[in-house]
């Protein structure tokens, strides 16, 4: 017999309103939302109803603060003090980490843009060659008959301000103006963008100018590379000062190309993604094949040269360095022993369902595969129903949103799903509303627990946000499985047909959905849970250099400004001016995680937090030192990407031994692509979005279902 969503919502029977905030409370300095620019006469706009910013007073800064350039600075005059941290300063991790991962990513198309050029046969006759991309510009124009390109210069810096020589032509450029410095800048991008892609010499629009110009004497016709006035060749060596145009701007121009590749070449060979995707040995033949195609083109004697240098710190870097690339196989670890376990696998969990065979094809390196994703596909919205689930010891409360199907009506044999979210997310995430949408369509319910003082809730205690936390999940699982045992409806159906309480988490929540499960035990309140690109062993994470120098720094930041914004009167009561210059100077989130979370929240030491974050931080040995793991009582699939960029592979230790721990009711999903809760499909991933998550978790919670009631009816 179906139930109804009203009859859920009545048994859930909580709050919609936050249950200790009044207008007493509402009045006071406690729910104010500020900036750290707020003391300085920029006052930040409010994201909630119950922090309106002109009825809330501002408070005085702590003494400490003075002169803190990071946080006391005005944003409008930009004053900052020298010897304090500067603006440029806390975002500088950022900068570093874009320009990186701007190099990395980009490098097989620059390296592909050299090859071709490289490759190209040589142009005999003017009449050969095709016009360059940039042959519709009339530079001449654009700056009053000014060489944009630098051409006759006689060796005089582009950007000084200083008058040109008597002794240079009308067309000499004078660099007096801050347009001409921008133009200059804009056609040697253009020009460069040109050389790569065109299949016409270096330079060559000059050579075209001087031809069209057919109303000027022979006798002008005067090349300026032959009077050596050419910028780029004094650039190069002196062998080709006096060359032909073609010769020697179009020469420069494929030593460009080939030194260009060499290097991009060698980032590629020394990077992990890329070393993992294509394996060492192609990418060292790769290498291989820019020297042998620049030999063919350049001569063998000078390429190898320049190769040398490049090619030498290339296998000094190789020999050393560790990229710690997986060593375990791809695959589903679970334990044959558990009855359901085995059912489910075996029986209710097709192949197809649990297997990603690589995806979206274009999309090369797991880099690629988790930040394209967001940036490509935006899923509509969910209309949710909003509930507080109080947590009295504290006097807090969290956000449980809740989306139900449109029907109303809740069949037999479907789920409620609690949803855990990522670090610094919300209910409104595009991969989490793809899966709201996918599971109300199937006629599932879905809530998505907020983590505590993220959205527009309040924090009204001293106890703000960290992820070694499990009581917040605790009371949220707990209100849904009472809810779904109280249903008014319950009583003519069996407990067999009853909804099927799962968790699903993703990242930081899928760390802590594990987490919760095995500290909870046999008293876990829901039924199976499966977690995405999340971590076990969370101390692993220590030592994973590169999520730490590319991907965490934004993570640090964005998680930083959202608790000074929010929670200023709690930090500032806690922590001194040296600890707070600690935490903007934190580079990515293992630094925050030291200077904030750790201490705020009276842990020890960075892995004493870490020991309590993770399902296996107190994790030893597999010889009766398994840890908390082994508690684990229900059903719980770990879904990991051997190339996710965020979170190492090495959190999970031996996965074949971690699934056999306890009762053997953990598996592991090691798919060998996929990012960091990425797993795009097909060659336009908009079209399928996240679906893959959510076809594998709903999958799972069915298979599961189903072995589980047959093990209770004693099916074999």
């Amino acid at each position: 017999m179906p139930f109804t969503t009203d009859s859920f919502l009545d048994a859930l029977a909580l709050p919609s309103e936050h249950p200790y905030v009044t207008d007493d409370v509402v009045a006071s300095e406690e729910l104010k939302e500020w900036s750290i620019s707020d003391y300085f006469g920029s006052v930040s706009s409010s994201s909630s109803r119950l922090r309106p910013s002109d009825e809330c007073p501002k408070f005085s800064p702590p003494p400490w603060m003075d002169g803190v350039a990071g946080v006391h600075r005005d944003l409008n005059k930009n004053s900052l003090n020298d010897d304090n941290i500067s603006f440029l300063e806390e975002i500088r991790p950022c900068l570093i980490s874009m320009c990186r991962m701007a190099i990395i990513l980009w490098a097989p198309l620059v390296l592909f843009l050299c090859l071709k050029r490289l490759s190209r046969p040589h142009a005999k006759h003017a009449s050969d060659r095709k016009p360059p991309l940039n042959d519709s510009i009339s530079f001449e124009k654009l700056a009053d008959n000014r060489c944009l390109l630098g051409v006759h210069v006689m060796g005089k810096n582009p950007f000084s301000k200083a008058p040109c020589s008597s002794q240079t032509s009308s067309s000499c450029i004078q660099h007096n103006t801050t347009v001409d410095r921008f133009l200059f800048i804009i056609s040697l991008v253009a020009n460069f963008v040109s050389f790569l892609c065109a299949t016409t010499p270096f330079f060559s629009i000059e050579d075209q100018q001087v031809e069209q110009d057919s109303n000027l004497p022979a006798s002008k016709h005067t090349h300026p590379c032959k009077s050596n006035q050419c910028y780029f060749t004094l650039l190069g060596s002196s062998t080709i000062g006096t060359a032909d145009h073609d010769n020697c701007c179009g020469h420069l121009g494929d030593w460009l190309a080939y030194v260009t590749a060499l290097v991009f070449s060698a980032i590629i060979v020394t990077d992990a993604m890329y070393v993992f995707e294509f394996s060492r040995n192609t990418l060292i033949f790769l290498h291989l094949l820019v020297i042998f195609i620049a030999m063919k083109r350049l001569g063998p004697k000078a390429v190898i040269l320049v190769a040398l240098p490049i090619s030498s710190s290339l296998l000094s870097m190789m020999r050393y360095q560790d990229l710690d690339l997986p060593s375990i196989q791809p695959g589903l670890y679970y334990d044959e022993s558990n009855p359901i376990i085995s059912k489910a696998v075996h029986n209710y969990w097709p192949i197809e369902l649990r297997t990603y065979n690589g995806g979206t094809p274009w999309m090369i390196t797991g880099d690629v595969r988790t930040g394209l994703p967001f940036l490509l596909y935006s899923p509509p919205g969910v209309e949710y129903i909003r509930r507080w689930v109080p947590l009295p010891e504290e006097n807090e409360a969290v956000i449980l949103d809740i989306a139900l199907p449109e029907s109303g009506v809740i069949e037999e044999n479907k789920a409620v799903y609690l949803v855990l979210h990522g670090i610094n997310g919300h209910s409104n995430e595009g991969y989490v509303r793809d899966f709201v949408r996918q599971q109300i369509a199937e006629g599932n319910i879905v809530a998505v627990i907020v983590t505590r003082g993220l959205m527009d809730s309040p924090i009204l205690g001293k106890n703000l946000p960290h992820f070694a936390r499990i009581s917040d999940v605790s009371a949220a699982a707990k209100a849904l499985k009472a809810a779904i045992l109280n249903m008014r409806d319950i009583s003519s159906s069996s407990l067999a047909n009853r909804p099927i309480l799962s968790g699903v988490g993703y990242s930081m929540g899928a760390i802590t959905l594990a987490n919760y499960v095995a500290r909870s035990g046999k008293d876990c309140n829901l039924d199976v849970a499966i977690g995405f690109s999340g971590a076990l062993d969370t101390r692993e994470q220590e030592s994973f250099a590169r999520s730490a120098s590319l991907w965490q720094p934004f993570i640090a930041k964005a998680m930083r400004d959202t608790l000074l914004r929010k929670f200023m009167r709690q930090i500032e009561q806690k922590f001194n001016r040296e600890q707070f210059l600690d935490i903007m100077k934190a580079k990515s989130l293992i630094d925050l995680d030291r200077a904030f979370f750790a201490p705020y929240n009276n842990f020890e030491s960075l892995d004493d937090y870490y020991s309590n974050t993770g399902a296996m931080g107190d994790f030893i040995s597999f010889n009766g030192k398994e840890g908390r793991i082994a508690n684990v009582s229900i059903p719980l699939c770990m879904v990991q990407s051997l190339d996710d960029p965020v979170g190492t592979w090495r959190s999970f230790h031996d996965p074949q031994k971690v699934a056999t721990t306890g009762n053997g009711s953990t598996l592991i999903l090691f798919t060998r692509t996929g990012g960091h809760v990425g797993w795009p499909l097909g060659m336009n991933p908009r079209i399928h979005g996240w679906s893959w998550m959510g076809d594998v978790a709903a999958s799972f919670v069915d298979a599961i279902r189903q072995a589980r009631t047959d093990v209770i009816h004693g099916i074999v």
